[in-house]
């Protein structure tokens, strides 16, 4: 669909990590895997970067790196002597989860204009997407990026 030398091919990869990253965290939170995958988010946002020439995706792209580089230094912290995943505490999956969704569903609306498809209402007033706009998503993550923060 992108050429590999379009920034919407290298968002196109981070959007299949962020899912594959989202069910690592529902499901099996294994260390390498989930650092595979963040690693994978955070180069392909380097690299869509350097892509972006007019800077159209340049606050999205800066999102995946910092949730990269966030989600990185919970994981790492929770890797035990043998190497397998300790959740400290099983609230930061389910936040990192839906932080990652969140980031997620934004990039599809960058990238495939589906902001169409979303369905907003007035009742649901001051909520905000990952990127910190002002929306009113009905069934959204509701402003996730702007709750409590991610113990590290």
């Amino acid at each position: 669909m992108f050429s590999h030398h379009q920034a919407e091919f290298n968002i196109q990869r981070i959007i299949e990590n962020l899912i594959l990253l989202q069910d690592h965290y529902s499901t099996d939170p294994c260390a390498d895997c989930c650092t595979k995958h963040v690693e994978t988010i955070e180069a392909y946002a380097r690299e869509g970067m350097a892509l972006d020439h007019a800077a159209e995706y340049a606050d999205y792209l800066k999102a995946c790196t910092d949730l990269a580089e966030r989600h990185l230094r919970i994981i790492v912290g929770c890797i035990n002597d043998q190497g397998k995943c300790e959740i400290k505490n099983p609230k930061d999956m389910v936040k990192m989860g839906q932080e990652t969704r969140a980031l997620r569903r934004e990039l599809n609306m960058a990238i495939f204009h589906l902001a169409g498809d979303l369905v907003y209402e007035n009742e649901q007033a001051g909520s905000h997407d990952f990127m910190g706009h002002a929306h009113n998503h009905v069934g959204s993550e509701q402003g996730m990026a702007h709750e409590e923060p991610i113990s590290a």
